[in-house]
């Protein structure tokens, strides 16, 4: 059975919500599909900016979702014990001068709540196996687990991220450098005197260790992996703790990774 719809969004991440949300308020016929069976429930994205909160106040969400985040006023820079820089956010002309920093899974929850607010929905365990265009649309070949289906469409835009299947088929290159540092990340706990309405980061002669404060009296770590670190396996809590406290100084203790 062949389908027929304005717009099919590949991928329900906060792009691909954000803009079924917009078509479906402008009374486009929408179909959002994502390979997942369900929303994956980890923080990954979590930096939202003035000019995102801007665009989801005219969509009615931006209150919501800053009630799930934490606001970051502004970010202090330390090297050698000492600070070096401090850059203070709430010195922008902005209806919102702070960073956001909230979950990804919290603010695809909102932008969901708000598509089916608009009387959209999201079609989970489906996948784009194929699609070819012509000069009126595209016809897209869609799979779940036991079924098959076509779907005829104006438009196919994908939001699927990295390892999009929409750029694969048009044959487009991933343009860019990957840095030639590696990284590890954490969600952890930290024990320590430090403010939590500012992001902090430590310069080492080894290493950086940046601290971004997350709602629930969490931190994200990002740290830069030691040279010649090449594992691909999750760091463990005993090795961030290691890397923080030898680049930090701080005598913050890591727990809850």
């Amino acid at each position: 059975m062949e389908t027929s719809i304005d717009v099919l969004v590949v991928g329900a991440g906060p792009t691909g919500l954000t803009l079924a949300s917009e078509l479906v308020h402008r009374g486009l016929s929408v179909r959002v599909i994502d390979a997942a069976d369900m929303p994956l429930p980890t923080s990954r994205a979590i930096g939202v900016h003035a000019r995102t909160l801007e665009i989801f106040q005219r969509m009615g969400v931006a209150e919501e979702l800053i009630t799930k985040g934490q606001k970051l006023l502004g970010a202090t820079f330390w090297s050698g014990g000492e600070t070096i820089s401090r850059v203070d956010f709430s010195e922008q002309d902005a209806a919102f001068p702070y960073l956001l920093c909230v979950p990804q899974s919290e603010t695809e929850s909102v932008l969901q709540a708000l598509l089916e607010r608009l009387g959209g929905r999201v079609e989970r365990g489906v996948s784009l196996r194929s699609f070819r265009q012509d000069g009126n649309g595209v016809t897209a070949a869609l799979t779940r687990v036991d079924a098959t289906e076509t779907v005829r469409a104006s438009w196919v835009v994908g939001c699927d991220g990295a390892q999009s299947t929409v750029r694969k088929g048009l044959d487009l290159a991933f343009e860019g450098d990957s840095y030639e540092d590696r990284f590890l990340l954490a969600d952890v706990k930290i024990d320590w005197d430090t403010r939590d309405d500012r992001v902090t980061t430590y310069f080492a002669v080894d290493g950086v260790v940046a601290c971004f404060p997350l709602p629930g009296g969490r931190w994200r770590l990002i740290v830069s992996a030691p040279v010649g670190d090449d594992s691909t396996a999750a760091p463990s809590l005993a090795e961030v703790q290691g890397l923080f406290a030898s680049r930090t100084g701080s005598g913050g203790v890591l727990s809850d990774l």
